[in-house]
C-alpha cells in the first residue's frame, strides 16, 4: 500500500496558509528588532552672546516668540563678556 505523505499532513492550500503565517510572524519579529527605542531627553541648547546688538537680537526674538519650544527645544540664552566668550567657546562650554 502506497501512502501519499503530502495529503496525510496538509493540503496544498493549508501549507500555503501556514507558510504565509510563518513569513508574517518572521516579518513582525524583524520589524520589532529594527524599531527605534524610547526617546531620550535632550540637553538644553545653550546660546551665548557677548554683545547686545541687532545681530544677537534674533535669538531673543525667537525665545520670546516661543519658536524654540514650539520645535521641542529647550534654549538657554547666556550673556558672556567678550573675552571670556572666546575662551568658553574654545574650551567647549
Amino acid at each position: 500500500m502506497k501512502t501519499n505523505f503530502t495529503n496525510a499532513f496538509f493540503t496544498a492550500s493549508a501549507r500555503t496558509r501556514l507558510v504565509r503565517l510563518i513569513l508574517v510572524a518572521y516579518g513582525f519579529v524583524a520589524v520589532s528588532l529594527v524599531a527605534p527605542g524610547p526617546a531620550r531627553a535632550q540637553d538644553p541648547l545653550k546660546i551665548i552672546y557677548s554683545q547686545l546688538t541687532m545681530t544677537n537680537s534674533v535669538f531673543w526674538f525667537a525665545q520670546e516668540a516661543g519658536l524654540f519650544s514650539r520645535h521641542g527645544l529647550t534654549a538657554e540664552l547666556i550673556y558672556v563678556d567678550s573675552t571670556p566668550s572666546v575662551q568658553a567657546l574654545t574650551a567647549g562650554h
